[in-house]
């Protein structure tokens, strides 16, 4: 079992792109349950994909059976690795057929050290994902089976938000897990510019519509079978 770590690299990232690839290289020399882990970044420094494209393309040039998103200005976890296998033999998905993604805590960067933001530590369904607030839940940095990745791709019409709305995607139709392991650090000031960039209030709106449709979906459904 092989592991592709794709990386976008955008407009602003031509270097900075090189320490989240130091990265990996030292978070692979402790492979986990992956035999051979190996790269794939996709040069966008000219603005012309956007996120979601290159990540696309990514996707359709990876070899490994998993996948993980890494964004160019942030870095592998040192452990990242080895917490996958310690999240693949958790009880709490020991006796689960198949696992389709993992993801971990959100951390970050302040003054040199490594923090774990307040967040919601566990988060098991689709349901409990609807009902916390998007910046207490998620982020990129996460494994997915390639097999999955492809069925779902990323918006490439998306501005902005296309993050969640992959998210919900893929938590409404698989099994999708959040739980207390660390495969990422954000460093937060550091985004990507470029023709095809956003605003943080400009995601913020995105996203918080994006959850608001999903949520009435969900009433309606329930409605229906009641």
């Amino acid at each position: 079992m092989n592991c592709s770590i794709i990386i976008p690299v955008g407009p602003g990232h031509e270097n900075l792109h090189r320490e989240a690839i130091a990265s990996v290289h030292i978070a692979s020399t402790h492979k986990g349950p992956f035999e051979k882990v190996d790269i794939v970044c996709i040069d966008d420094t000219r603005g012309e994909y956007g996120r979601s494209k290159a990540r696309n393309i990514g996707v359709q040039q990876a070899t490994g059976e998993w996948l993980f998103f890494l964004d160019a200005d942030d870095l592998m976890h040192p452990s990242a690795f080895t917490a996958a296998w310690d999240a693949a033999r958790a009880p709490q998905t020991v006796g689960v057929p198949e696992i389709d993604a993992l993801f971990g805590q959100i951390s970050e960067y302040h003054d040199g050290l490594v923090m774990d933001r307040f967040q919601i530590p566990r988060i098991d369904s689709y349901a409990e994902l609807l009902s916390f607030d998007p910046y207490m839940t998620l982020q990129m940095g996460h494994f997915v089976r390639r097999k999955v990745a492809l069925e779902i791709p990323f918006s490439e019409c998306m501005i902005c938000g296309e993050d969640w709305d992959y998210y919900l995607r893929l938590w409404k139709q698989h099994r999708c897990v959040k739980g207390e392991w660390h495969f990422m650090v954000n460093r937060r000031g550091m985004h990507s510019e470029g023709p095809k960039s956003a605003t943080g209030k400009e995601w913020t709106e995105t996203v918080g519509m994006l959850i608001e449709e999903a949520v009435l979906e969900e009433q309606a459904k329930e409605a229906r079978e009641k």
